[in-house]
């Protein structure tokens, strides 16, 4: 069962870090101040990447609900809940506030959806990269 999962969610993964089908837009401005926070912030390689995964796991996620199969939106959920939660151990174990966190959590969200929304744009972590991080 977990193997059916992990390829649902791969192929849903794929899919949004494939194409611009995703209707989100990132402002320049916003990008730039999410660019500034991360680059500020820095993150190891790991919670850098369990944070960009993480929002992209949350960007599939939005794009599917509320017309998307339930059981998807469960899974992308557990997916980015499990990568965040190692990020979130990490920085908060280092002095790093909540709030702090799920603003720098946000700033990725920028960042994942200008890299995968614009075209051209090149992802920071492929669809197995992200897959393997939440396990």
């Amino acid at each position: 069962m977990r193997l059916i999962v992990s390829a649902v969610a791969a192929a849903l993964l794929a899919a949004a870090l494939s194409t611009s089908a995703l209707a989100q837009e990132v402002t320049a401005e916003q990008l730039a101040s999410a660019t500034t926070a991360i680059e500020a912030a820095e993150l190891s390689e790991g919670a850098y990447k369990n944070l960009w995964c993480g929002a992209a796991f949350g960007m599939v996620k939005e794009s599917l609900t509320p017309e998307g199969d339930p059981a998807d939106v469960a899974m992308l959920d557990a997916l980015q809940s499990a990568v965040f939660e190692k990020a979130a151990a990490e920085l908060m174990a280092v002095g790093v506030a909540q709030e702090d966190f799920e603003a720098l959590a946000g700033n990725f969200y920028y960042l994942a959806v200008s890299q995968t929304s614009a075209e051209g744009g090149v992802a920071d972590f492929t669809r197995e990269e992200c897959m393997a991080a939440a396990e």
